[in-house]
Formats: structure tokens, sequence, C-alpha cells
């Protein structure tokens, strides 16, 4: 699956080449593509399929001379100075995925044509680089490519039901084996339930070699399950060994009183902390990194990683296929261990994903929350614009009509909202809505969300309900952008919260306060644009017990007269305790799609209602160009994942001694939320040398040059100075902050 072509223009080759011919594709390193042996030069290009992130050694050999490039970079240089049939190597840190590569070679006359590239790597004893690692372009499907495996069960009928990616069919539902209106959340319709009869289970006709997570490599299996069980029982089975093979059998159980288990043959991990068998659902998943034992895989359940506590030290290596015996099976299986009939599944099962790579706690939160995000109590988009008043969504209340002092915006947190209010300061807006209505009078949890923008430096409120007029103490709830520009949280006088953060930039901030049932001024916490944080200074100890009898309001705190003096937009209160993963969702999702980092709306407008992490993530690379979802962004110009197509990359030209590398920056990827890094190295191990590439000139390392285009990508060269006769190797690293 590789391109070579003839390339005329290679020294110490003589001018007896008369035309450049190119080949068809090849399905291997082969020099026999050649018409001659004497006064050739041949060049592969392509793409390598790393099965593994890590450390990858590459070795290579030629007669004459050669050379390897990956993603342009020179790796092995057999050919200046080169003895011939000596073998040079090269380590470098690859990330899982493809990887363009150029491999040249160049001979004269004399001896024997000879070429020879192997590898080794995480798994990967030295071998030759075998033919399925090769492929033509990044559009092409490397031979056996690792797909991910999801289950929606969204059918909601019939007796089959069909894998997400692919397409394929299971097997009928052996008897025993429903559909259940009962789901885990709204991005759910339906649901399988298992009454745990010897027939009470199905295949999917899909094993593991099918998408990748066969050896000792990573994968992630994850899923929602319901169950009351006290005995043991397997919800999810690939067991094509029998049990006999060691480590080559994957199993997903709760046993042991509602304890979750993984099991492979001749070994076993458990987390004893939790009990799952209450009846309610629960999202749980093994995270399996490469080459890990069953001591070292991690759980998720329900929004947070765990160790667990019970296991042996079996290496996970898990079998490709089966022989499709009974004992044997060459498919997974749902409500069961797959080889046997035994400890079948007593509840449900729904939204079932395998992933042939080792998913974060951020990724495996965005499955969570799309499965999870409620809607709030009440809601107050503000996006009416133009209108006397505003209306509180789930209810339909209707405001006071907007005063002199409050008028509509079209200046938003992002592409999500069409319209903001303004507020001068000198009055609030009442929403004719109390706590009861909202949900959180007394001593329960709430969350409160707003969109601010701000630059005040005196006192100024955004929400307000102060039934007591500040006498009881703990009984009201007040939310205001200091003096100094931080948040502050007001029960009554002496009990309060005040963050560290400020926030009077006059830039969009997504904020909140989350209060836990029982809490104090002390135990609230505030979320500030990804991060959740406890108080920076707090006082009293009164139990936060909200009052009832008068009614909220926005832009001011209800009793004192502190107006805001900015823009509101999208207030919301729920009546519980949201985590940070469900805080970010609503930050990125609907008004803050755009503003999180500018990547979630952009993402999200490729990708419209896909929240699958190894499609959307920053780090993925769903169209296989080599290029991350994340660097495509950053780079600007016309770049598209959802479809194979051309990357602007950066450039470098020499410029006396030193070395401008130069790349695009997509206006609007110059904020925090995105960290952007030049690094350099004489080798591809060691990059001593690096540059922080800020908004501008001035808040980026000396040797940074930004030229600022409007509303047009953005231009950015970095000088790096060289040292005649040492090479130079240079990366752009683009991350997102949580």
């Amino acid at each position: 699956t590789l391109r070579p072509f003839w390339v005329g223009a290679l020294s110490e080759i003589s001018t007896s080449i008369s035309s450049v011919s190119r080949t068809p594709k090849t399905p291997r390193l082969e020099l026999s593509v050649r018409t001659r042996d004497d006064d050739i030069g041949l060049e592969f290009t392509g793409y390598l399929n790393v099965p593994t992130t890590g450390d990858h050694t590459f070795y290579l050999t030629a007669d004459a001379g050669a050379f390897l490039r990956i993603h342009g970079m020179q790796v092995i240089d057999a050919d200046f100075g080169y003895t011939g049939g000596n073998e040079l190597s090269s380590t470098l840190k690859l990330e899982a995925g493809l990887h363009p590569f150029t491999l040249g070679y160049r001979r004269g006359s004399g001896g024997t044509p000879s070429l020879g590239l192997s590898w080794s790597g995480p798994s990967v004893a030295k071998q030759a680089i075998p033919e399925s690692a090769f492929v033509a372009s990044a559009g092409e499907e490397p031979q056996g490519a690792a797909e991910k495996s999801i289950w929606l069960f969204g059918e909601g009928s019939g007796t089959t039901t069909s894998e997400q990616a692919s397409g394929v069919t299971s097997d009928a539902f052996g008897t025993g084996v429903t559909w259940s209106s009962d789901t885990p959340g709204a991005g759910s319709s339906a649901s399988l339930s298992f009454n745990g009869a010897t027939t009470a289970r199905f295949g999917v006709n899909i094993n593991a070699a099918d998408i990748g997570i066969d050896g000792a490599g990573a994968k992630t299996i994850v899923g929602w399950i319901n169950t009351t069980q006290i005995d043991k029982r397997y919800f999810w089975g690939w067991s094509p060994g029998n049990g006999l093979i060691a480590g080559g059998d994957l199993r997903f159980a709760i046993e042991n009183n509602g304890k979750l288990c993984l099991e492979v043959s001749g070994g076993y991990t458990r987390y004893d902390g939790i009990s799952l068998n209450d009846g309610n659902w629960h999202m749980v998943a093994a995270i399996i990194n490469p080459n890990d034992s069953v001591d070292g895989v991690d759980f998720y359940i329900d929004g947070n990683l765990y160790t667990p506590t019970a296991n042996n030290t079996q290496l996970i290596n898990t079998s490709g296929a089966g022989d499709g015996g009974v004992d044997t099976p060459n498919k997974f299986f749902f409500g069961s261990s797959g080889n046997t009939t035994d400890e079948q599944w007593i509840g449900g099962i729904d939204d079932f994903r395998i992933y042939p790579s080792a998913l974060t706690e951020a990724e495996l939160d965005a499955i969570f929350t799309a499965m999870t995000l409620q809607t709030p109590t009440v809601e107050w988009p503000l996006d009416e614009g133009g209108e006397a008043t505003t209306s509180e969504s789930m209810t339909g209340t209707v405001s006071d009509p907007l005063d002199g002092g409050i008028a509509w915006s079209t200046d938003t947190p992002g592409t999500g909202s069409s319209a903001s209010l303004s507020f001068d300061g000198s009055s609030g807006l009442s929403t004719n809505l109390d706590s009861t209505a909202a949900g959180i009078d007394g001593s329960g949890a709430k969350t409160i969300s707003a969109w601010i923008k701000t630059g005040t430096t005196s006192d100024a409120a955004f929400f307000g309900y102060s039934p007591t007029n500040g006498s009881s103490p703990g009984a009201d709830v007040r939310l205001l952008v200091n003096a100094a520009g931080q948040l502050r949280f007001e029960a009554n006088v002496g009990n309060f919260a005040v963050s560290s953060a400020s926030v009077n930039d006059n830039v969009w901030h997504f904020v909140a306060l989350v209060i836990a049932p029982g809490a104090t001024a002390a135990n609230v916490s505030f979320y500030l644009d990804g991060s959740l944080s406890t108080p920076g200074i707090s006082s009293g100890t009164a139990t936060l017990n909200t009052a009832t009898g008068n009614e909220i309001w926005i832009g001011s705190d209800g009793i004192d007269g502190r107006y805001f003096n900015g823009l509101i937009d999208h207030v919301r209160i729920h009546d519980r305790v949201l985590d940070l993963a469900e805080l970010n969702a609503l930050r990125s999702a609907g008004v803050g799609a755009s503003t999180a980092t500018g990547f979630a709306s952009w993402i999200g407008g490729l990708f419209p209602g896909d929240v699958d992490p190894a499609t959307i993530g920053f780090g993925f690379d769903p169209d296989e160009d080599g290029v991350a979802n994340g660097l495509e962004y950053y780079l600007g110009g016309d770049s598209d994942p959802s479809a194979p197509g051309p990357v602007t990359l950066p450039s470098a030209t020499l410029d006396g001694a030193q070395l401008l590398f130069t790349f695009t920056r997509r206006d609007g990827a110059q904020n925090p939320g995105i960290i952007a890094t030049v690094e350099s190295g004489a080798d591809l191990t060691s990059w001593t040398d690096s540059w922080q590439i800020g908004p501008d000139t001035t808040s980026s390392s000396p040797g940074v040059t930004i030229e600022e285009n409007g509303s047009e990508d953005d231009t950015i060269t970095v000088a790096i100075p060289l040292d005649i006769g040492t090479r130079r190797f240079v990366r752009l690293v683009v991350s997102e902050t949580p």
C-alpha cells in the first residue's frame, strides 16, 4: 500500500537516467519495482499505522544509501558518510495512529541492491515493519485498522440490534432479552433488559481483532448497567479461549455484592469501594494501557476514576479471534461471559462502547455527560432580543418589564446565543419567580450558573434572592462581582464566601456557585471557565437554608441596590450539585459552544450531535490524516477533520545562523484555553529548547513574532538559533487546558 516512484536528481547516480516514472501501489517495501540494478533512485511515501503510543525505534539498512523521514523530519540518515550494510537506528515518541513517512533509497553500481526497515516499540519486539502498517494515503483504511465499536441499543423494538460504526447486526436475542424504556438519561431512548435465563444473551458478530483490541495494546470498555443482584453476573464477555489461554479472554461482571470486576484468563481485578447493585443506572469502564496486567487497570464509575482494590498480576494479552465453537466463540456477547450460560446478567444494559485506545477521564466524562446532562429546574436564556420582557423557559413565567437601565445586546458569549442583557448599574430585573419555584428553597443541593461580562470596580450583583433582607443567617442567596473583581457569594452579612480569581476584565466568563446539601459558606464551590475551586475567603458557620417569600432578581442583589454593570446571559438554576464534567458541558454547549476555546464550536459544527471523544476529541484524528483535531483547528485555513484533505502545516527557512519556523494560527485560537509551544532539539527524543506562543508578540517568548491579520489567521514566526554542523529538529505542540 505504498506509492514508490523514481527520482532522477540524486547524487552519485549516473546521468544515464532518462526519465522519471511512477509505479502502481505496492503492498510492501520492495526493490522489485526497479527496472534495473544500477544507477537508480527509489522513494516510498505513505503513512505508517503506529499501533500503540510510546517510544518507537526504527532500524534502517541499505547496500548504498537511504534515509527515513517521518512528518518531514529526518529520523535516520544512512546516506552521507554511510557505509553500506551497516544498521543505523533512531528512537522517537509517536502517538498511536497514522504518521506520514518518506523512505529514500539510491545506489550507483556494484554489489547487490538491498533495503531493510524494521521497528520495535511498546509490546512490539524488533521486526520488519509488517505490510499491515503501511497505508498509501490518510483516507485509505489501514489493513486491520482499529475501529471503535458502539452499541447504542436505540432501536426499541425487534429481535436484533446494530453496531453504530459498521452497521453489523447482532444475532437474534435469546429468550429473556427484552426492550425497555428505562434508560440512564436523556441521551437514550431505549435499553435492553436481561432476566438471567440461560438463553438470555446474544452475540454481536464482532471480535477483538475486528476493532483492534487484540494483543497487549490499549483498550477501553465502557457501558451503562443496572442491577440489584447480589451474586456474580456477567454483562459482557469475550471468551475465545474458553479460559485456557493466559490473559486471552476478557469479561466484565458484577460480583461480591455489587462490586465491579474485570476478568481475563488466569486473572481478575475488582473495585470494592462502591456497590453497584442498587437498582440505579451506572456508567462503568475499564481502561487498559499497553502491556497492562490486571493490577494496572483503572476503573471509571459515574464520573470518577478508581484504582481497583483486589487483583492479581496476570498480563492482559487479548486473543484476536476464536474458532467459532460452542466453547470458543468468535464474537462478543452481551448478558453473558460468552463461553458458558452460567451467571447470566439480570438487569439492564445500555450504550456500550469499545475503543482500541485508553480513554482519558475527560473523554469518559464527555460520554457520561452526554447521557446524564439534565435540564435545569429553571433557566433564563435571555435570547428574546428587543422584547420588553424576558421569560423563564421551563415555567414560562414572564419577568417585569425591562426599565431604562436594562437593554438588549448582540454581544454574546458565542454563536449559540443571539442576545444578552446589558445593565448600566442603575437597576435590576425581577423574574417573578421565588425559591420554591426554582427548587432552591431549604438546605438541599443547588447550583446557580450564568455567563457574565463586566469591568466593574464596585460591588455588582448579577443574581439576587433576599427573602430575609440579610437578617436570617444562611437564608439568602446573592452572587456578586466585588470591587476587587472576585466572585462573592452572600447568604447574609456574616455568612459569605469569596473566590480567589477575578473576572472584571470585560471578557465573557462562565461562572457557577455549587452548594452541597447542608453546606456552610466555607463548603461552597466556585466554578470559573473550566475549574472548580474552594473559596479563597469565607466567613460564618450557619447552614445554608434558603428561605421563601420573595422573588429572584437578575442584575441585582434584591436588597441593597448593588446593581450589575455589564452583560449577563443564560442564567440557570439546578436543584442538585453539578460536577466538573457537567459544568464543563454547560460551558461548551449551547451559548458557550464557541467560548471555551473556540474549538468546541468549530468541531461541533463539523460533527453536529456527535459526542464520541474518538471523533470530536482535541487529540483525536477521525480523518486519519496524521493531524489531530486540535492542531487542525489551531493552524486555521480550510482544514476539515471530517474528511481527509490538505492541512496548512508549518514551514521552515534558513536565515543565516537561525531557522525561521513559520505557521498560521486561527483567529480566535489565541486564548488561555489553548497552550501552544514550539520545541527544538538535536534529536526526536530530547526537546531541550522551547518558545511559548502567547496572544501577541509581547506576551510570547523572546524570538517569537506574531503578525496580527485582523479577522484572518495570524502569522507566527519563531527564530531558532542554529549551531553550524549540528542537526536540529523543531515541532509545534498544541494542547487544550481542562
